[in-house]
C-alpha cells in the first residue's frame, strides 16, 4: 500500500474538478483512517450504518449472507471507492459487510460528521454531497449493467442463475 495519500484519483473517479482535491484533503481530516489486514472486517450486514468509507489503497470484498448465514463475496471494491453511503442517506443497516483483501487503508467518516458536513454550505460540505451523489449514480449504473449482462446471459441459455445463484436458496 502506498503512503501518500492521492485524492486526485479519488476526484476524477467521481467526476469531481481538481479545484475539489483541498476539500476533499478537510474531508479526510474528519474522518478515522484504518489500516486493515486481509480479512478484517470494516463492517457487517445488519449492523447500524455509523460511517462513511473512502477505500484509500487496497482492496475490500463486498459480502452478503446466502440462506445458511454464511457470507458469500458478491464483488470486490478497488480504491479509490466510496462506500457505505446508502445506510446514512436511507438510515438502515448495512445490506452488505465490508471486508479487506489483502491489506486496506480506509479514510472513515463517522455518521456524525456526515450529517453535520452533509449540511455544511462550504466547500467540504459541497465535496462530499457531490462525493455522495456520484457514488450513488455510479453504484446505480453498475447495477444496471450488471442486469442487462445477466439478461444477455438468459437469452443466450447460459443458465446463469445456476451459475451465479447457487448456495442461495434455503432448500
Amino acid at each position: 500500500m502506498s503512503d501518500a495519500l492521492d485524492l486526485t484519483t479519488l476526484s476524477r473517479r467521481y467526476g469531481l474538478s481538481p479545484d475539489a482535491i483541498p476539500a476533499l484533503h478537510k474531508l479526510v481530516a474528519n474522518c478515522e483512517q484504518r489500516l486493515m489486514v486481509d480479512g478484517a472486517y470494516l463492517c457487517e450486514e445488519g449492523r447500524p450504518s455509523d460511517g462513511l468509507y473512502l477505500l484509500i489503497d487496497g482492496f475490500l470484498r463486498v459480502e452478503k449472507r446466502d440462506a445458511k448465514q454464511v457470507y458469500r463475496q458478491i464483488a470486490v471494491a478497488r480504491s479509490p471507492s466510496v462506500l457505505g453511503h446508502m445506510g446514512l442517506v436511507t438510515g438502515v443497516v448495512r445490506t452488505a459487510a465490508l471486508s479487506a483483501e489483502g491489506g486496506a487503508r480506509v479514510a472513515v467518516l463517522a455518521k456524525a460528521d456526515f450529517d453535520r458536513l452533509m449540511k455544511d454550505v462550504g466547500t467540504t460540505g459541497d465535496a462530499l454531497r457531490r462525493l455522495v451523489l456520484s457514488a450513488m449514480l455510479d453504484q446505480a449504473d453498475r447495477a444496471a449493467q450488471d442486469v442487462r449482462r445477466l439478461l444477455a446471459e438468459a437469452e443466450a441459455g447460459e443458465g446463469f442463475l445456476e451459475n451465479d445463484l447457487s448456495g442461495w436458496s434455503s432448500s
